[in-house]
């Protein structure tokens, strides 16, 4: 996940607009979840699943879309060489 990872390294693609909802008294602050972290969850997921975090919110759909991510599911899930995948 280098690749995705050396783009996302230090920051966070989210802003103020991400809301933290209140669930009996505490916030769920998921915009202090680094991008690495749901980077490596987002590899875990089916496919079916990525396309429903697509709506979740603009933070995820701007990791989703990051160049390299779609290249490490493919490597990681249906083990394609890197090679192959510029070709």
């Amino acid at each position: 996940m280098e690749g995705v990872q050396a783009k996302s390294r230090n920051k966070n693609l989210h802003s103020s607009d991400v809301a933290s909802d209140t669930v009996d008294g505490a916030y769920a602050a998921f915009d202090e979840i680094p991008d690495d972290i749901i980077l490596e969850v987002f590899l875990r997921l089916p496919l079916t699943d990525l396309k429903s975090c697509f709506k979740v919110c603009k933070r995820f759909a701007a990791l989703l879309d990051l160049r390299g991510f779609g290249e490490q599911k493919c490597v990681r899930d249906f083990k394609f060489s890197k090679n192959l995948l510029h070709s």
